[in-house]
């Protein structure tokens, strides 16, 4: 028995330290497994906003492009009006910001800085006196980047840069269709006539013009928020990413400790 005694005790002690080696496994077992979880989303995340950041510069950056081309059709569709108050502003645009976009400008250093001297009633005199019909031509509307986001429900949009977007392709399809109107009865004026139907003819593409010109007017202002809209969301998620770059460092951290 006196021999037996000290058997159960170093036993007892075995087992003992057997529960707690078991137990410190588990344990690291599960907090292992809990980290690299962890840090398997946190790489997915990392990913999809990656993803989610070029998608955005490459729309900011047909957008940035879209609104110089549709402030200088709306300069250009100006000309020869009565009252082109509303491209004023944007002809300032224009000769301020919109022309230092491009690689490249038509107008030199000189004529700019002439014309950005000019009073806002210089400036519609000008617009109003020039009525050269090769003003008065475009080309079909493409805006791929933002149709494929809308199409293919891209991830990392809230609800309303979702919103904005869509009411801005609403826009942009009917102003497709103002130029779809301009270019049929464009072509009427050289097919119909008859005078009195021609003088019809004719008077359907000079409204469907003017149409187009004020389509042009709402298409801008949208676009124009959809941009500040994207500016800010932008700021705010940089501020976020720095914030999760920092507990991504501090779990692969951690992980390294228990390998």
């Amino acid at each position: 028995r006196e021999r037996f005694t000290p058997n159960v005790l170093e036993l007892v002690e075995a087992m003992n330290n057997a529960d707690s080696w078991v137990g410190n496994q588990l344990i690291g077992a599960v907090v292992g497994f809990l980290l690299g979880w962890i840090g398997f989303e946190l790489t997915e995340l990392r990913r999809r906003r990656i993803q989610t950041r070029s998608c955005r510069q490459s729309l900011k950056g047909e957008l940035s492009t879209f609104e110089i081309v549709l402030s200088t059709l709306l300069i250009r569709f100006s000309y020869g009006i009565p009252d082109p108050s509303r491209a004023v502003t944007d002809y300032r645009w224009y000769l301020k910001e919109g022309r230092t976009r491009w690689r490249f400008s038509l107008l030199p250093d000189d004529a700019v800085d002439k014309l950005s001297g000019l009073s806002d009633e210089q400036i519609k005199r000008l617009l109003s006196s020039d009525r050269s019909p090769l003003r008065k031509q475009t080309a079909k509307i493409l805006v791929p980047v933002l149709d494929s986001i809308l199409s293919a429900q891209t991830p990392g949009f809230s609800i309303d840069e979702i919103q904005l977007l869509t009411d801005l392709k609403w826009q942009i399809t009917m102003l497709e269709k103002q130029v779809e109107l301009m270019d049929e009865y464009g072509r009427m004026t050289f097919t119909v006539t008859d005078p009195t139907n021609h003088e019809i003819v004719v008077d359907n593409r000079n409204r469907a013009e003017d149409g187009f010109r004020m389509r042009l007017g709402y298409v801008l202002d949208h676009l124009r928020q959809v941009l500040v809209e994207l500016d800010r969301s932008s700021h705010l998620a940089r501020s976020s990413s720095k914030l999760k770059n920092r507990f991504a460092s501090w779990v692969t951290s951690i992980r390294g400790c228990y390998k």
